[in-house]
């Protein structure tokens, strides 16, 4: 496998770059992962013919991701799906979260944030560290995405919490 780690995306609306990093096998296979929102941004295989097909959902440009209403290949956050009036109940201690879907907290809203990156061997690492009461949790914690190409067609990706301090929300 191959990283192209120095292909430019674009900027956010904040004047920030956002990185586009091409990991390739050798047999046709190219993921490209964004540091906006970790976000699987294309996966390209070789179709029955050979021909190749770009098989995953994401948008052409930064603005798109920014703006857009879906998380396409994203890390979407602390979990999945919303979380009803942005509140909950946790160990007898009641939490409001920032409503960032109507009048629900969806998916932890990583997938609007910038990840730092950095290639170990055949490996593209992504972290964000989400700072403490981040929309409304206690989160303290980083976020580690890694990827990979495999030796077919195959893509691998894990993620991962690590915490810091005391206890923290997930």
């Amino acid at each position: 496998m191959s990283t192209d780690f120095s292909r430019e995306f674009g900027r956010t609306k904040d004047g920030r770059d956002v990185s586009a990093f091409v990991l390739k096998n050798g047999n046709g296979m190219t993921v490209t992962v964004l540091n906006f929102g970790g976000a699987i941004q294309s996966i390209t295989v070789p179709d029955r013919n050979g021909v190749p097909t770009d098989v995953a959902l994401g948008y052409d440009d930064v603005a798109s991701y920014e703006n857009g209403s879906c998380f396409y290949g994203a890390v979407v956050g602390r979990y999945a799906n919303r979380i009803k009036d942005g509140h909950f109940v946790l160990d007898g201690r009641e939490y409001q979260l920032e409503k960032t879907d109507g009048n629900n907290h969806v998916h932890g809203v990583f997938a609007k944030r910038l990840f730092e990156a950095a290639i170990r061997g055949d490996t593209l690492a992504l972290h964000y560290t989400s700072p403490t009461w981040k929309k409304g949790i206690r989160a303290n914690c980083i976020w580690m995405c890694r990827t990979a190409c495999g030796k077919t067609t195959r893509w691998r990706s894990n993620m991962r919490r690590l915490p810091i301090g005391r206890r923290s929300l997930t």
